[in-house]
């Protein structure tokens, strides 16, 4: 019931804005300028938000953090060569990879774990230390949407420039990373956050609100790319980057977490981050910095549906 409560939200706005685009309810241009908007506007707000009110400390976060980092690495390195074997497109390679290393861990990962937590909280009675898990949860949040950000720019602009020398494509990659509005809110956050003050109210629920628009924008406007066609055609491609995302990254965090003996509390929430689908953000990014739109918004939706059987066997497993 956890894991539908999450998912089942996610689907049903990704459906409506396929239905929006189908019945010609709004013009076509109005996804793309709310994606402008998300990108720009929504999502700097709402990392700013989060990340300005972190407090907790604990060895926990830092080793549930090397676990999720290591796994996004092995998740990229699986992409670009799964990539390769399946002779992805250059153009689409950054969509590709992004699919499946980027998992959705504010909307899904975090509700998920906090649900977790409060029903083995009610049925332990030991609430208080699974109270201090869940501000783990959150820390963990701070330094890696950064890190997923990041990385994001790096593999969907690495195609970019192929008459450039490397330098100057990765100049030009640095450039794009200090300027993202993504990064940027997350640094200012955390800076914020280590000043140990309170976000005065009137900014703190009125960035939050502001925040509040980007899911359901973000996946409507993942709803309204999904085309039949575009799903016949690069069908094998998604569900191979989706299963990187949902089967391979929760598998690596699995042994990782084993090698670094974390504990069963700890080794769960890794690998529910993990497992998470594909971030409705990656939509965002790709359409923002000339990716593959319509890959990355399959990707999604696979990766939505894969991840109810995926999270239900960790959390069984764990």
């Amino acid at each position: 019931m956890i894991i539908l409560d999450s998912l089942l939200p996610l689907i049903l706005m990704g459906l409506l804005g396929t239905v929006l685009r189908a019945t010609k309810f709004v013009p076509p241009v109005f996804f793309r300028e709310t994606n402008r908007l998300v990108y720009w506007i929504g999502l700097p707000c709402l990392l700013f938000y989060q990340t300005a009110q972190i407090t907790s400390q604990g060895g926990a976060a830092v080793r549930i953090l090397a676990v999720l980092v290591i796994g996004v690495f092995v998740c990229l390195a699986l992409g670009y060569l799964l990539g390769w074997v399946l002779n992805v497109p250059k153009p689409s390679m950054g969509a590709f990879v992004q699919g499946a290393y980027r998992g959705n861990l504010a909307f899904v990962g975090l509700p998920v774990i906090l649900f977790t937590l409060e029903s083995l909280g009610g049925a332990t009675g030991d609430a208080a230390a699974l109270k201090e898990y869940a501000s783990i949860a959150v820390l963990v949040l701070a330094p890696l949407i950064p890190i997923y950000n990041v990385v994001a720019i790096v593999v969907l602009t690495a195609g970019r420039g192929a008459g450039d020398h490397w330098l100057r494509r990765l100049g030009a990659a640095g450039l794009r990373v200090l300027a993202n509005p993504l990064v940027i809110s997350c640094v200012g956050g955390g800076l914020f956050s280590l000043t140990r003050l309170a976000l005065p109210t009137v900014l703190g629920r009125t960035l939050d609100s502001i925040g509040s628009i980007t899911l359901p924008l973000a996946l409507m406007g993942i709803g309204a790319s999904l085309t039949v066609d575009g799903m016949r055609g690069g069908l094998g491609r998604s569900l191979a980057s989706a299963l990187i995302k949902v089967a391979a990254a929760p598998l690596a965090g699995w042994l990782v977490a084993g090698w670094m003996g974390l504990s069963p509390i700890e080794t769960r929430l890794a690998m529910i981050y993990l497992a998470t689908p594909t971030a409705a953000q990656s939509f965002v990014m790709a359409a923002q910095l000339g990716a593959d739109e319509e890959l990355t918004a399959n990707i999604i939706l696979l990766t939505v549906v894969l991840a109810i059987p995926a999270l239900a066997v960790i959390l069984l497993a764990t």
